[in-house]
């Protein structure tokens, strides 16, 4: 379901839902189209929220911007500035808290810096056929966090976990390639997506943007692609993830614990 959309605002390509970002002058992706990606056949726990092992849990918290992502549609809402609770990030952010009985760890994953349409400007000054290409790229500018004062969640949904899915998970934070950070693929929500499938829940966190093959970005027209493959950037929205993870709430897959979530992050 495509819809044109005042949207994704600067988001999605220069950083991709996460912290610490400095307004871009850019707006590369207002008015393009874009929809909601939606798993097929989602996958959830039948029976509602499985009881787990005493004291292992997962927590997915999410930082979100205002986004109305109902029925596919994605419509900045004007609170994006001044008043939000996820007041240091312009496109939203997710991380997550895993807790057993003698631990409890809260990671999340971020860029030092923003991902700006400087690279794809330089690739297509040189020539390139396909300079959107650079957003594809992981680039080392990747880092773990561990608690963001003064970056307060929108919505934290707690999951209650097997030792099997907390050791699954820690095995997961272990391996992870922090030092790396992409727009597709690997950023925040895709760490955290990752870890909710350890814990038996598939969500939607996705949307799609058609890129049309040239677009005005400083003040001259710029060719994007040749090749159809980079015609869809499929990108994590944080707004996304957050939509569905109110909606595993409401059916009884895991518990809402935004209330709380000050009183554990110590």
């Amino acid at each position: 379901m495509g819809l044109r959309a005042l949207t994704l605002v600067l988001l999605c390509l220069f950083l991709a839902g996460c912290p610490l970002a400095p307004p871009s002058p850019y707006q590369f992706a207002e008015g393009l189209p874009a929809r909601v990606v939606h798993i097929p056949e989602l996958k959830t726990p039948q029976g509602g929220m499985s009881r787990g092992t005493r004291g292992y849990n997962l927590y997915i918290a999410v930082a979100s911007i205002g986004l109305d992502v109902s029925a596919g549609k994605c419509h900045l809402l004007t609170r994006i500035q001044g008043g939000h609770s996820s007041k240091r990030t312009l496109t939203g952010h997710s991380w997550l808290i895993l807790e057993g009985p003698c631990k409890r760890v809260e990671v999340g994953h971020t860029p030092d810096r923003p991902i700006l349409l400087t690279g794809v400007k330089r690739l297509a000054e040189n020539g390139d056929p396909n300079p959107i290409a650079y957003l594809w790229q992981d680039l080392r500018i990747g880092r773990r966090h561990g608690h963001l004062r003064g970056l307060r969640p929108t919505f934290v949904l707690r999951l209650p976990l097997t030792t099997e899915q907390f050791d699954s998970i820690e095995g997961l934070l272990a391996t992870y390639h922090f030092d790396d950070f992409g727009l597709v693929g690997h950023d925040c929500s895709d760490l955290v997506v990752q870890a909710a499938k350890q814990a038996g829940v598939e969500v939607d966190y996705q949307v799609d943007i058609t890129l049309p093959p040239t677009k005005l970005l400083y003040g001259r027209v710029y060719r994007f692609w040749t090749d159809e493959k980079f015609r869809e950037l499929v990108l994590a929205c944080p707004d996304v993830l957050e939509a569905s993870l109110r909606r595993l709430a409401r059916q009884g897959v895991g518990e809402d614990v935004t209330a709380t979530y000050r009183l554990r992050a110590r």
